[in-house]
């Protein structure tokens, strides 16, 4: 079972991942996937867990990921995430999802988004 992020971006190569949860008990369930107790499994080089305020504390936090909390219109970042480093990452699962959305979504062709820094 390969994973299935509920949220993922990308700049310049760097991965940031976000899994929502709304409940206790399914944040300690996610705990359980082997994708969460071996890093290299997971994917995302910036990982954060994103629930509503207080539902969970940082201290309950697996190591290195970061909290974000929603409030109305608002999203804080309660507990900031540290970077995992390219080798403990999963490229090819991010490659491998990424493929599957595109196909599922039947684009036929690539979509290249460049940023133009203001000068």
């Amino acid at each position: 079972v390969t994973e299935s992020p509920d949220a993922i971006g990308f700049n310049g190569g760097i991965s940031t991942l976000i899994e929502c949860k709304c409940s206790r008990a399914d944040f300690f369930q996610d705990s359980k996937k082997f994708f969460r107790q071996e890093s290299k499994f997971g994917m995302g080089n910036i990982r954060y867990y994103m629930t509503p305020p207080q539902l969970i504390k940082p201290s309950e936090l697996p190591t290195m990921w970061g909290l974000l909390e929603v409030y109305e219109a608002q999203v804080r970042i309660k507990h900031e995430a540290e970077f995992f480093d390219a080798e403990i990452v999963n490229k090819q699962g991010e490659v491998a999802f990424l493929t599957s959305v595109i196909r599922r979504l039947e684009i036929s062709t690539a979509v290249f988004v460049v940023r133009h820094d203001e000068t």
